[in-house]
């Protein structure tokens, strides 16, 4: 903990961090209300978000215990109550987070034998060796697709080259995203690449910073999305340090 680097050059944000203060103080009942409409908020923040207020709920903990355990003075309870409130709306909000990257998984999941499918070649049993003649996942034996067998395995070839039953390669992919034999992406390949990343893509929705993190930051909504801009090529440290009196 000591070692981040909020922490080794707090010094450096104490101007930073007693503005802070100065805002939860006059603006504490606005931001505490604005707090709890966040944490009811369905919508989850975007990763960015995220981690502007980790940071800053670590810097205003940090400024809070060095106060109590360094200066043996007590905090406002304002300053208690704000930090409670961020860690409440931290918590929620990685959980939404979990939600939202196992809802990813799921769908991620689902389209990937539809998927696999198109990058697929069928292989006439005639044309296989002994070798290639059983499937290399289930061991069972291939079988062509005229056969009577209910389970049969019809052979399939992959990019990679490698020879499996259709039905254990497709239940395969589901969790497992490389080849049984070579390891090498199966769903690397451009078409089914390109129709993977546009499933995530338009499954993503930023969430704009909430007003609770705006006030404390001292910007205005109107601001914000330029803010995370800056903070998102250069570091939220270097943004509160630049931030002018």
């Amino acid at each position: 903990m000591a070692n981040h680097p909020l922490y080794r050059n707090f010094d450096s944000y104490i101007r930073m961090v007693n503005k802070i203060w100065d805002r939860v103080d006059i603006h504490s009942a606005e931001i505490l209300a604005e707090q709890a409409n966040a944490v009811e908020d369905t919508a989850p923040a975007s990763g960015l978000v995220l981690h502007i207020g980790h940071n800053l709920y670590h810097l205003l903990a940090f400024s809070f215990w060095r106060e109590v355990i360094t200066y043996k003075r007590s905090p406002s309870l304002r300053k208690g109550k704000l930090l409670s409130e961020m860690h409440k709306y931290l918590m929620s909000q990685s959980i939404k987070e979990s939600a939202r990257r196992y809802q990813l998984e799921e769908v991620s999941k689902s389209i990937r034998p539809p998927l696999l499918m198109t990058v697929l070649r069928s292989v006439d049993i005639r044309d296989l060796s002994d070798e290639d003649s059983n499937c290399t996942i289930c061991k069972m034996p291939l079988a062509n697709i005229k056969s009577r067998n209910k389970f049969r395995e019809i052979p399939v070839k992959t990019p990679c080259g490698h020879i499996f039953g259709n039905h254990c390669i497709c239940t395969w992919i589901r969790d497992n995203e490389t080849c049984p034999v070579c390891r090498r992406k199966l769903l690397s390949f451009p078409a089914s690449q390109s129709i993977a990343e546009g499933q995530q893509i338009s499954s993503e929705s930023p969430a704009p910073m909430p007003l609770f993190l705006c006030h404390i930051l001292g910007t205005s909504p109107a601001n914000a999305d330029g803010d995370m801009a800056i903070i998102k090529v250069t570091t939220l440290e270097d943004f509160l340090l630049s931030e002018k009196e």
